[in-house]
């Protein structure tokens, strides 16, 4: 399973840093790459998006599962979402992408170009908190896939 994960923008608290860390490191059975995109500087909002979406694209790779974290998303339970990470191991070359926009988002054009969209809830989290809890959320998929006690 080859994981890569594009993000806007650094963690910026130790503590996101270390449980970040804690969880690439009991996921190294899975290959996860984790790429930090500069937070745009543009003065306005609407040239952040629109340069920020194009830093994304480029880092985008055909042969992969395209999928945005967006608040409009699917939402998984745990479970389901072990589930679904088993379908892309064994069924989709084993590659998936997830992408998690700035603190502005990204165009509704941009985001329609993604396979999928995932939801953790309808609530607005900073990259920061969503990225450590897809790191979070992969390592219990990687635990109940391999029938690991841990808290389903």
């Amino acid at each position: 399973m080859f994981i890569r994960i594009i993000t806007v923008g650094k963690l910026k608290h130790d503590t996101f840093e270390k449980l970040a860390s804690e969880y690439l490191q009991q996921l190294s059975e899975w290959k996860v790459e984790v790429i930090e995109l500069k937070e745009d500087k543009s003065t306005t909002i609407v040239k952040k998006i629109k340069a920020e979406g194009e830093a994304i694209a480029e880092r985008l790779e055909k042969g992969y599962l395209n999928v945005i974290l967006d608040v409009d998303g699917r939402e998984f339970s745990s479970i389901e979402f072990a589930s679904f990470m088993g379908e892309i191991k064994d069924f989709e070359n084993g590659k998936i992408c997830f992408v998690i926009g700035g603190a502005y988002g990204l165009t509704e054009e941009f985001k329609k170009t993604f396979d999928m969209r995932i939801s953790f809830g309808k609530m607005t989290l900073t990259h920061q908190f969503v990225r450590v809890i897809l790191l979070e959320q992969l390592y219990r998929s990687w635990a109940i896939l391999k029938g690991k006690k841990y808290h389903y």
